[in-house]
């Protein structure tokens, strides 16, 4: 692997925050290895980690098209969909859920009724899981 601009990699950053699908793609599609740039992390998050939490869905379509980890979790074990949920971006949300991206244990972390709404458990399985999840959590305070 040869060695990577660091410029390069604050260019796609600042175009994944802005949404600038162009630019994305021309840095993006100029690399040896596509899949790698796009898995990169910089300043501790991979880039659907920023276009998860800026709501910049085209964007996000395109990198998981080109081999973005859509599930992959960023230094502080936050994912793009929980970054999405904190920042309210429901397309986002929807397309990554769409994906089949879990939505277990989500739903305590929604502030808007819309979000809460889709992210509530769609069957009795997966609101076992969440009552689960919920007890394990005040056990784990609790103790």
């Amino acid at each position: 692997m040869s060695v990577i601009d660091p410029k390069m990699l604050m260019d796609l950053l600042w175009a994944v925050k802005n949404g600038d699908l162009e630019k994305v793609q021309e840095i993006v599609e100029t690399q040896p290895d596509k899949t790698y740039i796009i898995n990169k992390e910089v300043e501790g998050r991979k880039y659907i980690h920023y276009a998860s939490d800026y709501g910049q869905l085209d964007v996000l379509k395109y990198l998981i098209a080109n081999g973005a980890h859509k599930d992959d979790e960023d230094q502080y074990g936050i994912r793009p969909i929980q970054a999405a949920i904190w920042e309210d971006n429901i397309a986002i949300v929807q397309y990554l859920l769409s994906l089949g991206v879990s939505r277990k244990g989500l739903l305590k972390l929604a502030d808007s009724d819309d979000m809460r709404n889709l992210l509530k458990p769609r069957n009795k399985e997966e609101e076992e899981e969440d009552r689960l999840d919920a007890e394990a959590e005040a056990l784990k305070k609790g103790a």
